[in-house]
C-alpha cells in the first residue's frame, strides 16, 4: 500500500502593534471540516512518480476564502520531484474544504492554511529524503535594478522545473506584487540556477528546486 502523511499548520497573521488597533480578543484559524487524511489517498500517487520510485514531502500555502473554500494553492517547499508537488496542489483544490478564518468581531475573513504532505512509497519509511531537504531550500539571488518598484512587496518565491538539465518552466509560487518583476525574476532563475545533482542510483533524479528573487536599488 502506498503510505502518505499529511501536516497541517494554520499561520495566524501579524498582530497590529499597540499603537495602532486593539489586538482583536480571538481570531480562530481556518479549521479543516471532516478528516484531512482524505485528502489525499493512496490513490491519488502519481502513476510517474511510483514508476520513477520518487517521493518526499511537499509543503503547501492553501489560500482559503471568508467561506472556507480554498481559491489558491502555491508550493512553498519542493520534494524535488514536480509530479508529486503538483499533484498535492491539484487534489487539495479539489477535495479541501474548512470552517474559515474568524475575526475577534465575529466575522469570517480569508486567511492562508500552511503544511506539509509527505509521499511515502509502498513497503517504505518515513525518513526524509534528502533531495526534499534541498529542493525547498530556497536559493537565494538578489537582483539589482536602478530604481524598485513601489509596488515592490517582497521577494518571488519561484519553483523550477528542470527536463534534461535546463529550465523547462518557472512557477512564481510568491509574488513580488508587481507582475514585471516576477517575470524578471524568472529571466534571472533560469540564467542562473541549475539543478542539483545527486549521487547514487538508490534515490531518483530531481527535476524541481525553489528560489528566491530579491530586487534592490543599484548603489
Amino acid at each position: 500500500m502506498v503510505l502518505a502523511a499529511l501536516a497541517v499548520l494554520a499561520v495566524m497573521q501579524a498582530a497590529p502593534s499597540a499603537q495602532d488597533t486593539p489586538i482583536p480578543p480571538l481570531m480562530r484559524k481556518p479549521q479543516p471540516r471532516g478528516r484531512p487524511q482524505a485528502w489525499i489517498t493512496d490513490d491519488d500517487y502519481p502513476s510517474g512518480a511510483l514508476r520513477r520510485r520518487e517521493f518526499g514531502a511537499v509543503k503547501f500555502r492553501l489560500a482559503v476564502d471568508a467561506l472556507g473554500k480554498p481559491t489558491i494553492c502555491s508550493v512553498t517547499g519542493s520534494s524535488g520531484y514536480s509530479a508529486l508537488d503538483d499533484k498535492v496542489c491539484e487534489m487539495l483544490l479539489k477535495r479541501s474544504v474548512f470552517n474559515p478564518a474568524r475575526d475577534g468581531a465575529g466575522k469570517d475573513i480569508p486567511f492562508d492554511y500552511n503544511g506539509t504532505f509527505t509521499w511515502i512509497l509502498p513497503g517504505g519509511t518515513d525518513t526524509p529524503n534528502p533531495v526534499s531537504a534541498i529542493a525547498s531550500t530556497p536559493i537565494d539571488l538578489r537582483v539589482e535594478l536602478q530604481a524598485v518598484p513601489k509596488n515592490y512587496a517582497k521577494p518571488a518565491l519561484l519553483r523550477l522545473i528542470f527536463a534534461d538539465d535546463k529550465v523547462r518552466a518557472c512557477t512564481v509560487e510568491t509574488s513580488t506584487g508587481n507582475a514585471k518583476l516576477d517575470a524578471v525574476a524568472c529571466q534571472q532563475a533560469r540564467v542562473q540556477v541549475e539543478m542539483f545533482k545527486i549521487d547514487g542510483a538508490i534515490i531518483a533524479k530531481p527535476d524541481s528546486r525553489m528560489v528566491s528573487v530579491r530586487f534592490e536599488a543599484a548603489k
